[in-house]
């Protein structure tokens, strides 16, 4: 890894180039979570790479086509509560909540609190991890509550 005249970081990291720094990365990872949360299941799709990878307990999906199956059947929309960065590496501590698939219908929401882990390589989602805990999503992508938190995207000027 090393960091270029821009400042940001680049190099190979788990034998992808990654070319992206934190803020490229949180601001991918804001707009997926826009998705989701719309269930826009194209707009996701776009912001992922082609062999995307996501793992939510015992559930791994590989590729486009089945990461939006799991898009439209989870109906998980979250909140983040803050986020954490460096390099092309993103843990969100989160509430998450599952809407039903007819949203006409009018039922509880049970807002769990979770973390999800992403790696971001040239701008596309590669890996998604859902944890239930945000210390096991710490773990998992390498990264410092206190060293690498940044500022919430949706307040920035």
């Amino acid at each position: 890894m090393w960091i270029d005249s821009s400042g940001r970081s680049a190099g190979r990291v788990d034998g992808y180039w990654s070319g992206v720094d934190g803020a490229d990365a949180v601001a991918v990872v804001e707009r997926w979570q826009g998705a989701l949360a719309r269930r826009d299941v194209e707009a996701a799709i776009a912001l992922g790479a082609e062999d995307i990878r996501l793992e939510d307990g015992d559930v791994a999906r590989e590729g486009a086509d089945e990461v939006g199956a799991w898009i439209g059947e989870t109906g998980l929309v979250t909140e983040t509560l803050r986020w954490f960065a460096r390099g092309d590496r993103v843990v969100v501590d989160q509430l998450d909540t599952w809407l039903p698939r007819d949203l006409t219908k009018e039922l509880p929401r049970a807002a769990v609190r979770g973390a999800t882990s992403y790696v971001v390589h040239a701008g596309l989602i590669s890996r998604i991890e859902r944890f239930a805990t945000i210390e096991a999503a710490f773990a998992a992508a390498g990264l410092d509550a206190e060293a690498d938190a940044v500022d919430d995207p949706r307040k920035r000027v």
